[in-house]
């Protein structure tokens, strides 16, 4: 069966054309949010903090993009559900000790996104009166906020007509307004992200977006595969990324010496210990009698 995103090419190609002709004028706009939402109508992809329930509550929008920054929806449901049980809003996650909530986020990586969210948490309830504010740029303000994810948390949350740009969105507008060129910068993409959001449902517009931007890369038609100057990502087998995690698993399950943190991640004494200081500094651990426990 066809992909969906078979069923456009000739739109797209005259859609192109169209703005060649025209510039962003409003009918050019109308078109664009059109085929988008054609094709999200048709095929959107459904997820739990896609529902109301979900998204009418800020914290959990909040959860759910910090999840989201560098792990992909599919694998990020199960765990979202799960740390929502445990931790169901601001106040249950502020007071929770560190080992609990990074026992939570075991297997979704990059822990330092766990550690960011309860100190949101914190600051939520002890500044902001338990309640996630709506600005974007009170939300720049938070740990592990930049711009792109205080816009979606507002945008999500709030429901919010602001521009963010993500990696399946930028997609999108590289592949109708750039002719797929992957040079283009998002500075030079964001005015267009501005001037076409759907002010009349922002929230659903982008899910919309990220959905035809995930067509677009599943189809092999991602304008930004192969970009210039693009670094493929690090191996993780070996890496001090695998180091960490395994380090902060173990001592979840218990406090560890610096030797046997050594033998778990097969490296020798020095640079684990090097791996353990930075994650003292950062704060997932405290030295305790030369045994390392969580903080």
């Amino acid at each position: 069966m066809p992909t969906q995103l078979q069923l456009f090419p000739d739109e797209v190609a005259r859609f192109r054309a169209r703005y060649k002709d025209e510039g962003l004028v409003p009918g050019v706009i109308a078109a664009f949010q059109a085929i988008i939402k054609q094709h999200y109508q048709a095929s959107g992809r459904k997820f739990p903090f896609r529902e109301p329930e979900h998204y009418g509550d800020p914290y959990k929008v909040l959860v759910s993009e910090i999840m989201l920054q560098q792990t992909q929806a599919d694998r990020v449901v199960n765990k979202y559900l799960a740390f929502l049980k445990v931790f169901p809003d601001f106040k249950s996650l502020a007071e929770a000790p560190t080992e609990a909530v990074l026992k939570a986020w075991i297997g979704l990586g990059y822990n330092r996104r766990a550690l960011a969210l309860k100190r949101i948490a914190e600051e939520v309830v002890s500044k902001h009166g338990g309640k996630l504010p709506s600005s974007v740029a009170e939300l720049d303000e938070f740990p592990s906020i930049g711009p792109n994810t205080a816009a979606s948390i507002a945008t999500f949350a709030f429901n919010a007509a602001v521009p963010f740009i993500e990696t399946n969105i930028r997609a999108v507008y590289l592949h109708f307004f750039f002719n797929d060129d992957p040079s283009i910068t998002d500075e030079a993409l964001v005015d267009i992200v501005t001037r076409t959001v759907d002010a009349s449902n922002p929230r659903e517009w982008y899910y919309a977006l990220m959905d035809f931007g995930v067509l677009l890369k599943r189809s092999g038609k991602d304008p930004q595969k192969g970009k210039a100057g693009k670094q493929k990502a690090a191996a993780f087998k070996g890496s001090t990324r695998e180091a960490r995690g395994r380090i902060i698993k173990a001592v979840i399950n218990g406090q560890k010496s610096l030797q046997e943190l050594a033998e778990i991640t097969g490296r020798d004494l020095v640079s684990t210990g090097k791996i353990v200081d930075q994650l003292v500094r950062e704060g997932f651990l405290e030295n305790d009698t030369d045994r390392y426990r969580t903080k």
